[in-house]
């Protein structure tokens, strides 16, 4: 937003400051950076002259290098200045006269082992002095209000955030925190955000902007106080303003661009944020970013944070994918708020409702389930482990049971079996969340026993886990129950774990002994066929889920990964004029195999598409079974392939060089063929 200089004339955007070119103000870009290509660097800077000096012992003396500026760029300077701004340009900068004074004492949870714990917890009756009720002043300078400013200037695309998150929520509404909280968030923002700026000049609106801030960082630094008659409503009126909730609104909306399809009217609006997709990413990928930093600077731990971190973390794995760096860091901070809020250890809390300990619940579920996906996909060690938490098993009812009144919410509780399943049949309550722990419960065994070293009695492990895993899928309720007539589809995409659970269980039995081979490629085979026919059904009725985009890459490229390798052998042995191959005809019909694999290859190119986070890793997968498909339907496809001798037949991955042209087997070796990740819980 344009802010006035000091002779009352409104400042020029950098790129036309900088270029000495006459800017029209247009916020929040100008049309002269429109007409010239410029969009992404058009920014308003509020004291464009001014430049925050490095200390004096970093400047050689006689040097004629710029002085460089004393905080670190922006992580994204396309979008928002966010960094340069100094205190002498925002109104209020006293706010900053006790940065570094106050401490923020929001300790968290303290353990059994805790010296806070255990020695002091008693001290008053000794008479030492306890900690204040009231929280101390928050300490928010200047600069941060000034970002928080900006970010409110974000607000008035409120009407296009509403109805793309309308849209995501037609076919996901979510499980961890409440979509009437999110819904009556924005009406609530969007009327307040038009109350500050109606009607008043550019100048005018920046300066209620900026008051509006200080009063969100003040709320943000303050406990939310609540007890146990209050409603949903009253809970969300409470929230409102603070950095936490505006910050879960664009990172519900940023997720929200890819989980919708293309083809969705919303996504053909002339005035999306940032002109497209890619822009609405960037601008809202910072804006979470910076209310999480908001956050942090205030020391605050509230479950609002939770909500806000988890989101985030699903958004950075929708944007650049579970392998990158950035969402494994986000996952840490949502591991560590866990930690921080005592969520692993389950007290009732008698100062807080009825829903709200519901959604501590859900939540924790979300960051445990969320922890053993991604530590499958990395093969990395998980970071929540259960036998140091109480996981409560949350309630099979709806949302708006959850927030009724406690007459209507005794009566749904009323209709619950003695096992805590609704005995209705509907999936759309709160058997999400409890099949989500079943099933994580299970995958924090096999990553035990496939990333552990220890050797003795593997096979025994293994099938003892897998016996526990279908002990677990035979005793869910019948709506919960795979046939090939089920039509849901969460049922058949729960089918779709379980057999995947197998499938990691045979795969790290097969690489650590080489027995029970067969059973892998049967378990293989069992998922790319319902994989196969779920996608069908979904082009029979016109509309790929993202849940299906999401299993077609995550579930069905392991799996056609371990079928194309077999295929090749069975091609390789065949040539050879030899019967020795590692599965029988019987388990692994090859006419059936290659039309399944060109089918599955046809989908994975058609609806993944090459804007997606994981984009680069599918496509090597990709390219590794048409290769193979290649190689099988050439007329001498056996002829280029080396033959196998006794001592590598076995497990996968044995054949290194095969192909000259490209070692296939490497990367068959090298890629993340051990990934399953449906990070859509919000």
């Amino acid at each position: 937003m344009s802010t006035p200089r000091r002779n009352g004339q409104l400042s020029s955007c950098e790129p036309c400051r900088k270029s000495k070119l006459r800017c029209d103000h247009g916020s929040p870009i100008c049309r002269r950076c429109v007409a010239r290509g410029r969009s992404e660097l058009c920014i308003y800077h509020p004291a464009p002259l001014t430049n925050i000096l490095a200390p004096k012992r970093a400047r050689k003396k006689g040097s004629s290098n710029p002085p460089t500026k004393g905080f670190q760029a922006a992580p994204y300077p396309d979008i928002f200045d966010w960094m340069n701004l100094t205190q002498s340009t925002c109104p209020g900068s006293e706010l900053s006269s006790n940065q570094g004074k106050v401490s923020l004492r929001r300790p968290g949870f303290f353990g059994a082992t805790s010296h806070s714990e255990t020695l002091f917890k008693d001290s008053s009756d000794i008479g030492l002095p306890q900690d204040p009720a009231i929280d101390p002043a928050a300490p928010v300078n200047a600069r941060q209000v000034e970002v928080g400013a900006q970010i409110l200037s974000l607000l008035k695309h409120l009407p296009f955030f509403t109805e793309l998150v309308e849209v995501r929520y037609k076919f996901f509404v979510g499980w961890v925190f409440p979509p009437q909280v999110i819904r009556s968030s924005l009406k609530q923002l969007d009327e307040e955000y038009r109350n500050h700026v109606q009607g008043l000049s550019d100048a005018d609106a920046h300066l209620r902007l900026l008051e509006w801030s200080r009063t969100i960082f003040r709320r943000t630094g303050s406990t939310i106080k609540t007890h146990p008659s209050m409603t949903l409503s009253e809970y969300a009126d409470l929230i409102i303003h603070r950095w936490e909730l505006i910050g879960v609104i664009f990172a519900l909306v940023g997720a929200a661009s890819y989980q919708i399809a293309a083809e969705e009217p919303v996504f053909r609006r002339e005035d999306i944020p940032g002109q497209h997709k890619q822009g609405l990413r960037k601008i809202t990928v910072a804006a979470s970013e910076m209310c999480i930093q908001f956050c942090s600077s205030l020391g605050t731990i509230t479950d609002m944070l939770s909500w806000l971190l988890i989101q985030h973390t699903i958004y950075l794995c929708e944007m650049y994918g579970i392998s990158d760096y950035r969402p494994w860091q986000s996952h840490g901070n949502v591991t560590s708020l866990v930690f921080a809020l005592g969520l692993h250890q389950y007290q009732p809390d008698p100062t807080v409702p009825f829903f709200l300990e519901e959604i501590r619940k859900r939540f924790m579920v979300a960051a445990y389930a969320m922890d053993k996906e991604i530590a499958t996909f990395l093969g990395r060690p998980p970071r929540i482990c259960a036998r140091y938490c109480d996981l409560q098993v949350p309630l099979d009812i709806s949302w708006d049971e959850l927030a009724s009144e406690t007459g209507e919410r005794e009566r749904a509780l009323q209709r619950l079996n003695s096992e805590g399943w609704n005995i209705d049949g509907d999936l759309e309550k709160g058997s999400q969340p409890r099949v989500m722990l079943l099933t994580s419960l299970i995958r924090e065994k096999i990553l035990e026993v496939s990333l552990s070293r220890e050797t003795a009695n593997f096979e025994e492990r293994v099938n003892e886990i897998c016996r526990e895993s279908n002990e677990r899928r035979l005793k869910l309720p019948p709506f919960l129950q795979w046939t090939p007539q089920t039509e849901a589809p969460y049922v058949a995409s729960l089918q779709l774990e379980f057999l995947y659970q197998e499938f990691l269980l045979w795969q790290s039995l097969v690489k650590r002994t080489g027995n029970r081979y067969e059973a892998l490629i049967g378990t293989s085979r069992e998922i790319m066929g319902l994989l196969l026919d779920r996608i069908s059904r979904d082009i029979r009725i016109g509309k790929i889920s993202h849940f299906s985009i999401n299993d077609l890459c995550f579930v069905g490229l392991p799996v056609a990964g371990i079928l194309s390798t077999e295929l090749l052998r069975q091609s390789q042995a065949a040539f050879a004029d030899t019967s020795s191959c590692t599965a029988s005809a019987t388990t692994f019909p090859r006419a059936e195999i290659i039309q399944k694999l060109s089918v599955f290859a046809s989908h994975l190119e058609t609806f993944f598409l090459n804007r997606e986070g994981d984009y680069d890793d599918c496509m090597k997968g990709l390219m590794y079974i048409r290769k193979v498909l290649d190689r099988v339907l050439s007329p001498h496809g056996g002829s280029v392939l080396e033959p196998i001798s006794e001592s590598t037949q076995g497990a996968p991955g044995a054949n290194d060089g095969i192909m000259d042209d490209m070692d296939l087997m490497a990367l068959l070796e090298n890629f993340d063929w051990e990934q399953e990740i449906r990070l859509c819980f919000s």
